[in-house]
């Protein structure tokens, strides 16, 4: 279902342009640019743990759920498109 979101012209023409670039949709720029954003929390919570060895197994387990995320988005696009 659409929705209406109301941002600066600024912000709408940088999203416009690149989404022109890639020649995708608002929506699957927009989902590309959410899926960075788990990446940047990722490697927070890894830098986290760096040293500390101690690790909170509630972390862990989200870690190594968006690791799989991950790896499951990159595989279908990329790995299975090679063969």
């Amino acid at each position: 279902m659409p929705k209406t979101i109301m941002i600066a012209d600024e912000t709408y023409n940088r999203l416009k342009r690149m989404k022109e670039a890639k020649g995708m949709s608002f929506t699957k720029l927009l989902d590309g640019l959410l899926a960075k954003e788990d990446w940047k929390t990722l490697r927070e919570k890894v830098m986290g743990f760096k040293g500390t060895g101690v690790a909170d197994k509630d972390e862990v387990a989200d870690v190594e759920r968006i690791l799989k995320e991950g790896w499951k988005r990159w595989n279908k696009r990329y790995a299975s498109t090679r063969m």
